[in-house]
């Protein structure tokens, strides 16, 4: 026979991350969770322009341009497919009888200003690493 324990005030989530202590002290998993999708939100932008910079100082010893093109690209293609994975195929793959393509194309939203956004920052990283070095 099992017994099944109930929690008082507390969800079964809550009380991993310490149950009444963490909402005794004013922390609400809604805000934990919200801090946790931010930190992967900017995750998913940083990884391509680290890996830019990395491929950069990787090349840069054989041809210069060549390292900063190579780091712009990378960077730039390596977001458009990762926000793609994650925003736009396993969404609908996870809801297959949605129809309404709304969740769709706000994904592909996200990932065309997400690419903007990448566009931007690895032009400026490079042209830093480019006056950094001269």
């Amino acid at each position: 026979m099992t017994s099944v324990v109930k929690l008082r005030g507390a969800s079964r989530t809550s009380a991993v991350f310490g149950g009444s202590k963490l909402i005794g002290a004013g922390v609400d998993m809604e805000a934990i969770q919200t801090v946790w999708n931010l930190l992967l939100l900017f995750s998913i932008l940083a990884m391509p322009q680290l890996l830019g910079v990395l491929i950069y100082f990787r090349i840069r010893r054989y041809h210069e341009f060549g390292a900063h093109i190579s780091g712009f690209l990378l960077a730039t293609v390596s977001f458009f497919y990762l926000a793609s994975l994650f925003w736009v195929y396993l969404p609908a793959q996870t809801h297959p009888n949605e129809k309404c393509g709304m969740p769709v194309l706000g994904g592909v939203f996200i990932v065309l200003f997400g690419t903007f956004i990448t566009i931007v920052f690895s032009l400026l990283i490079q042209s830093v690493l480019r006056h950094r070095h001269h």
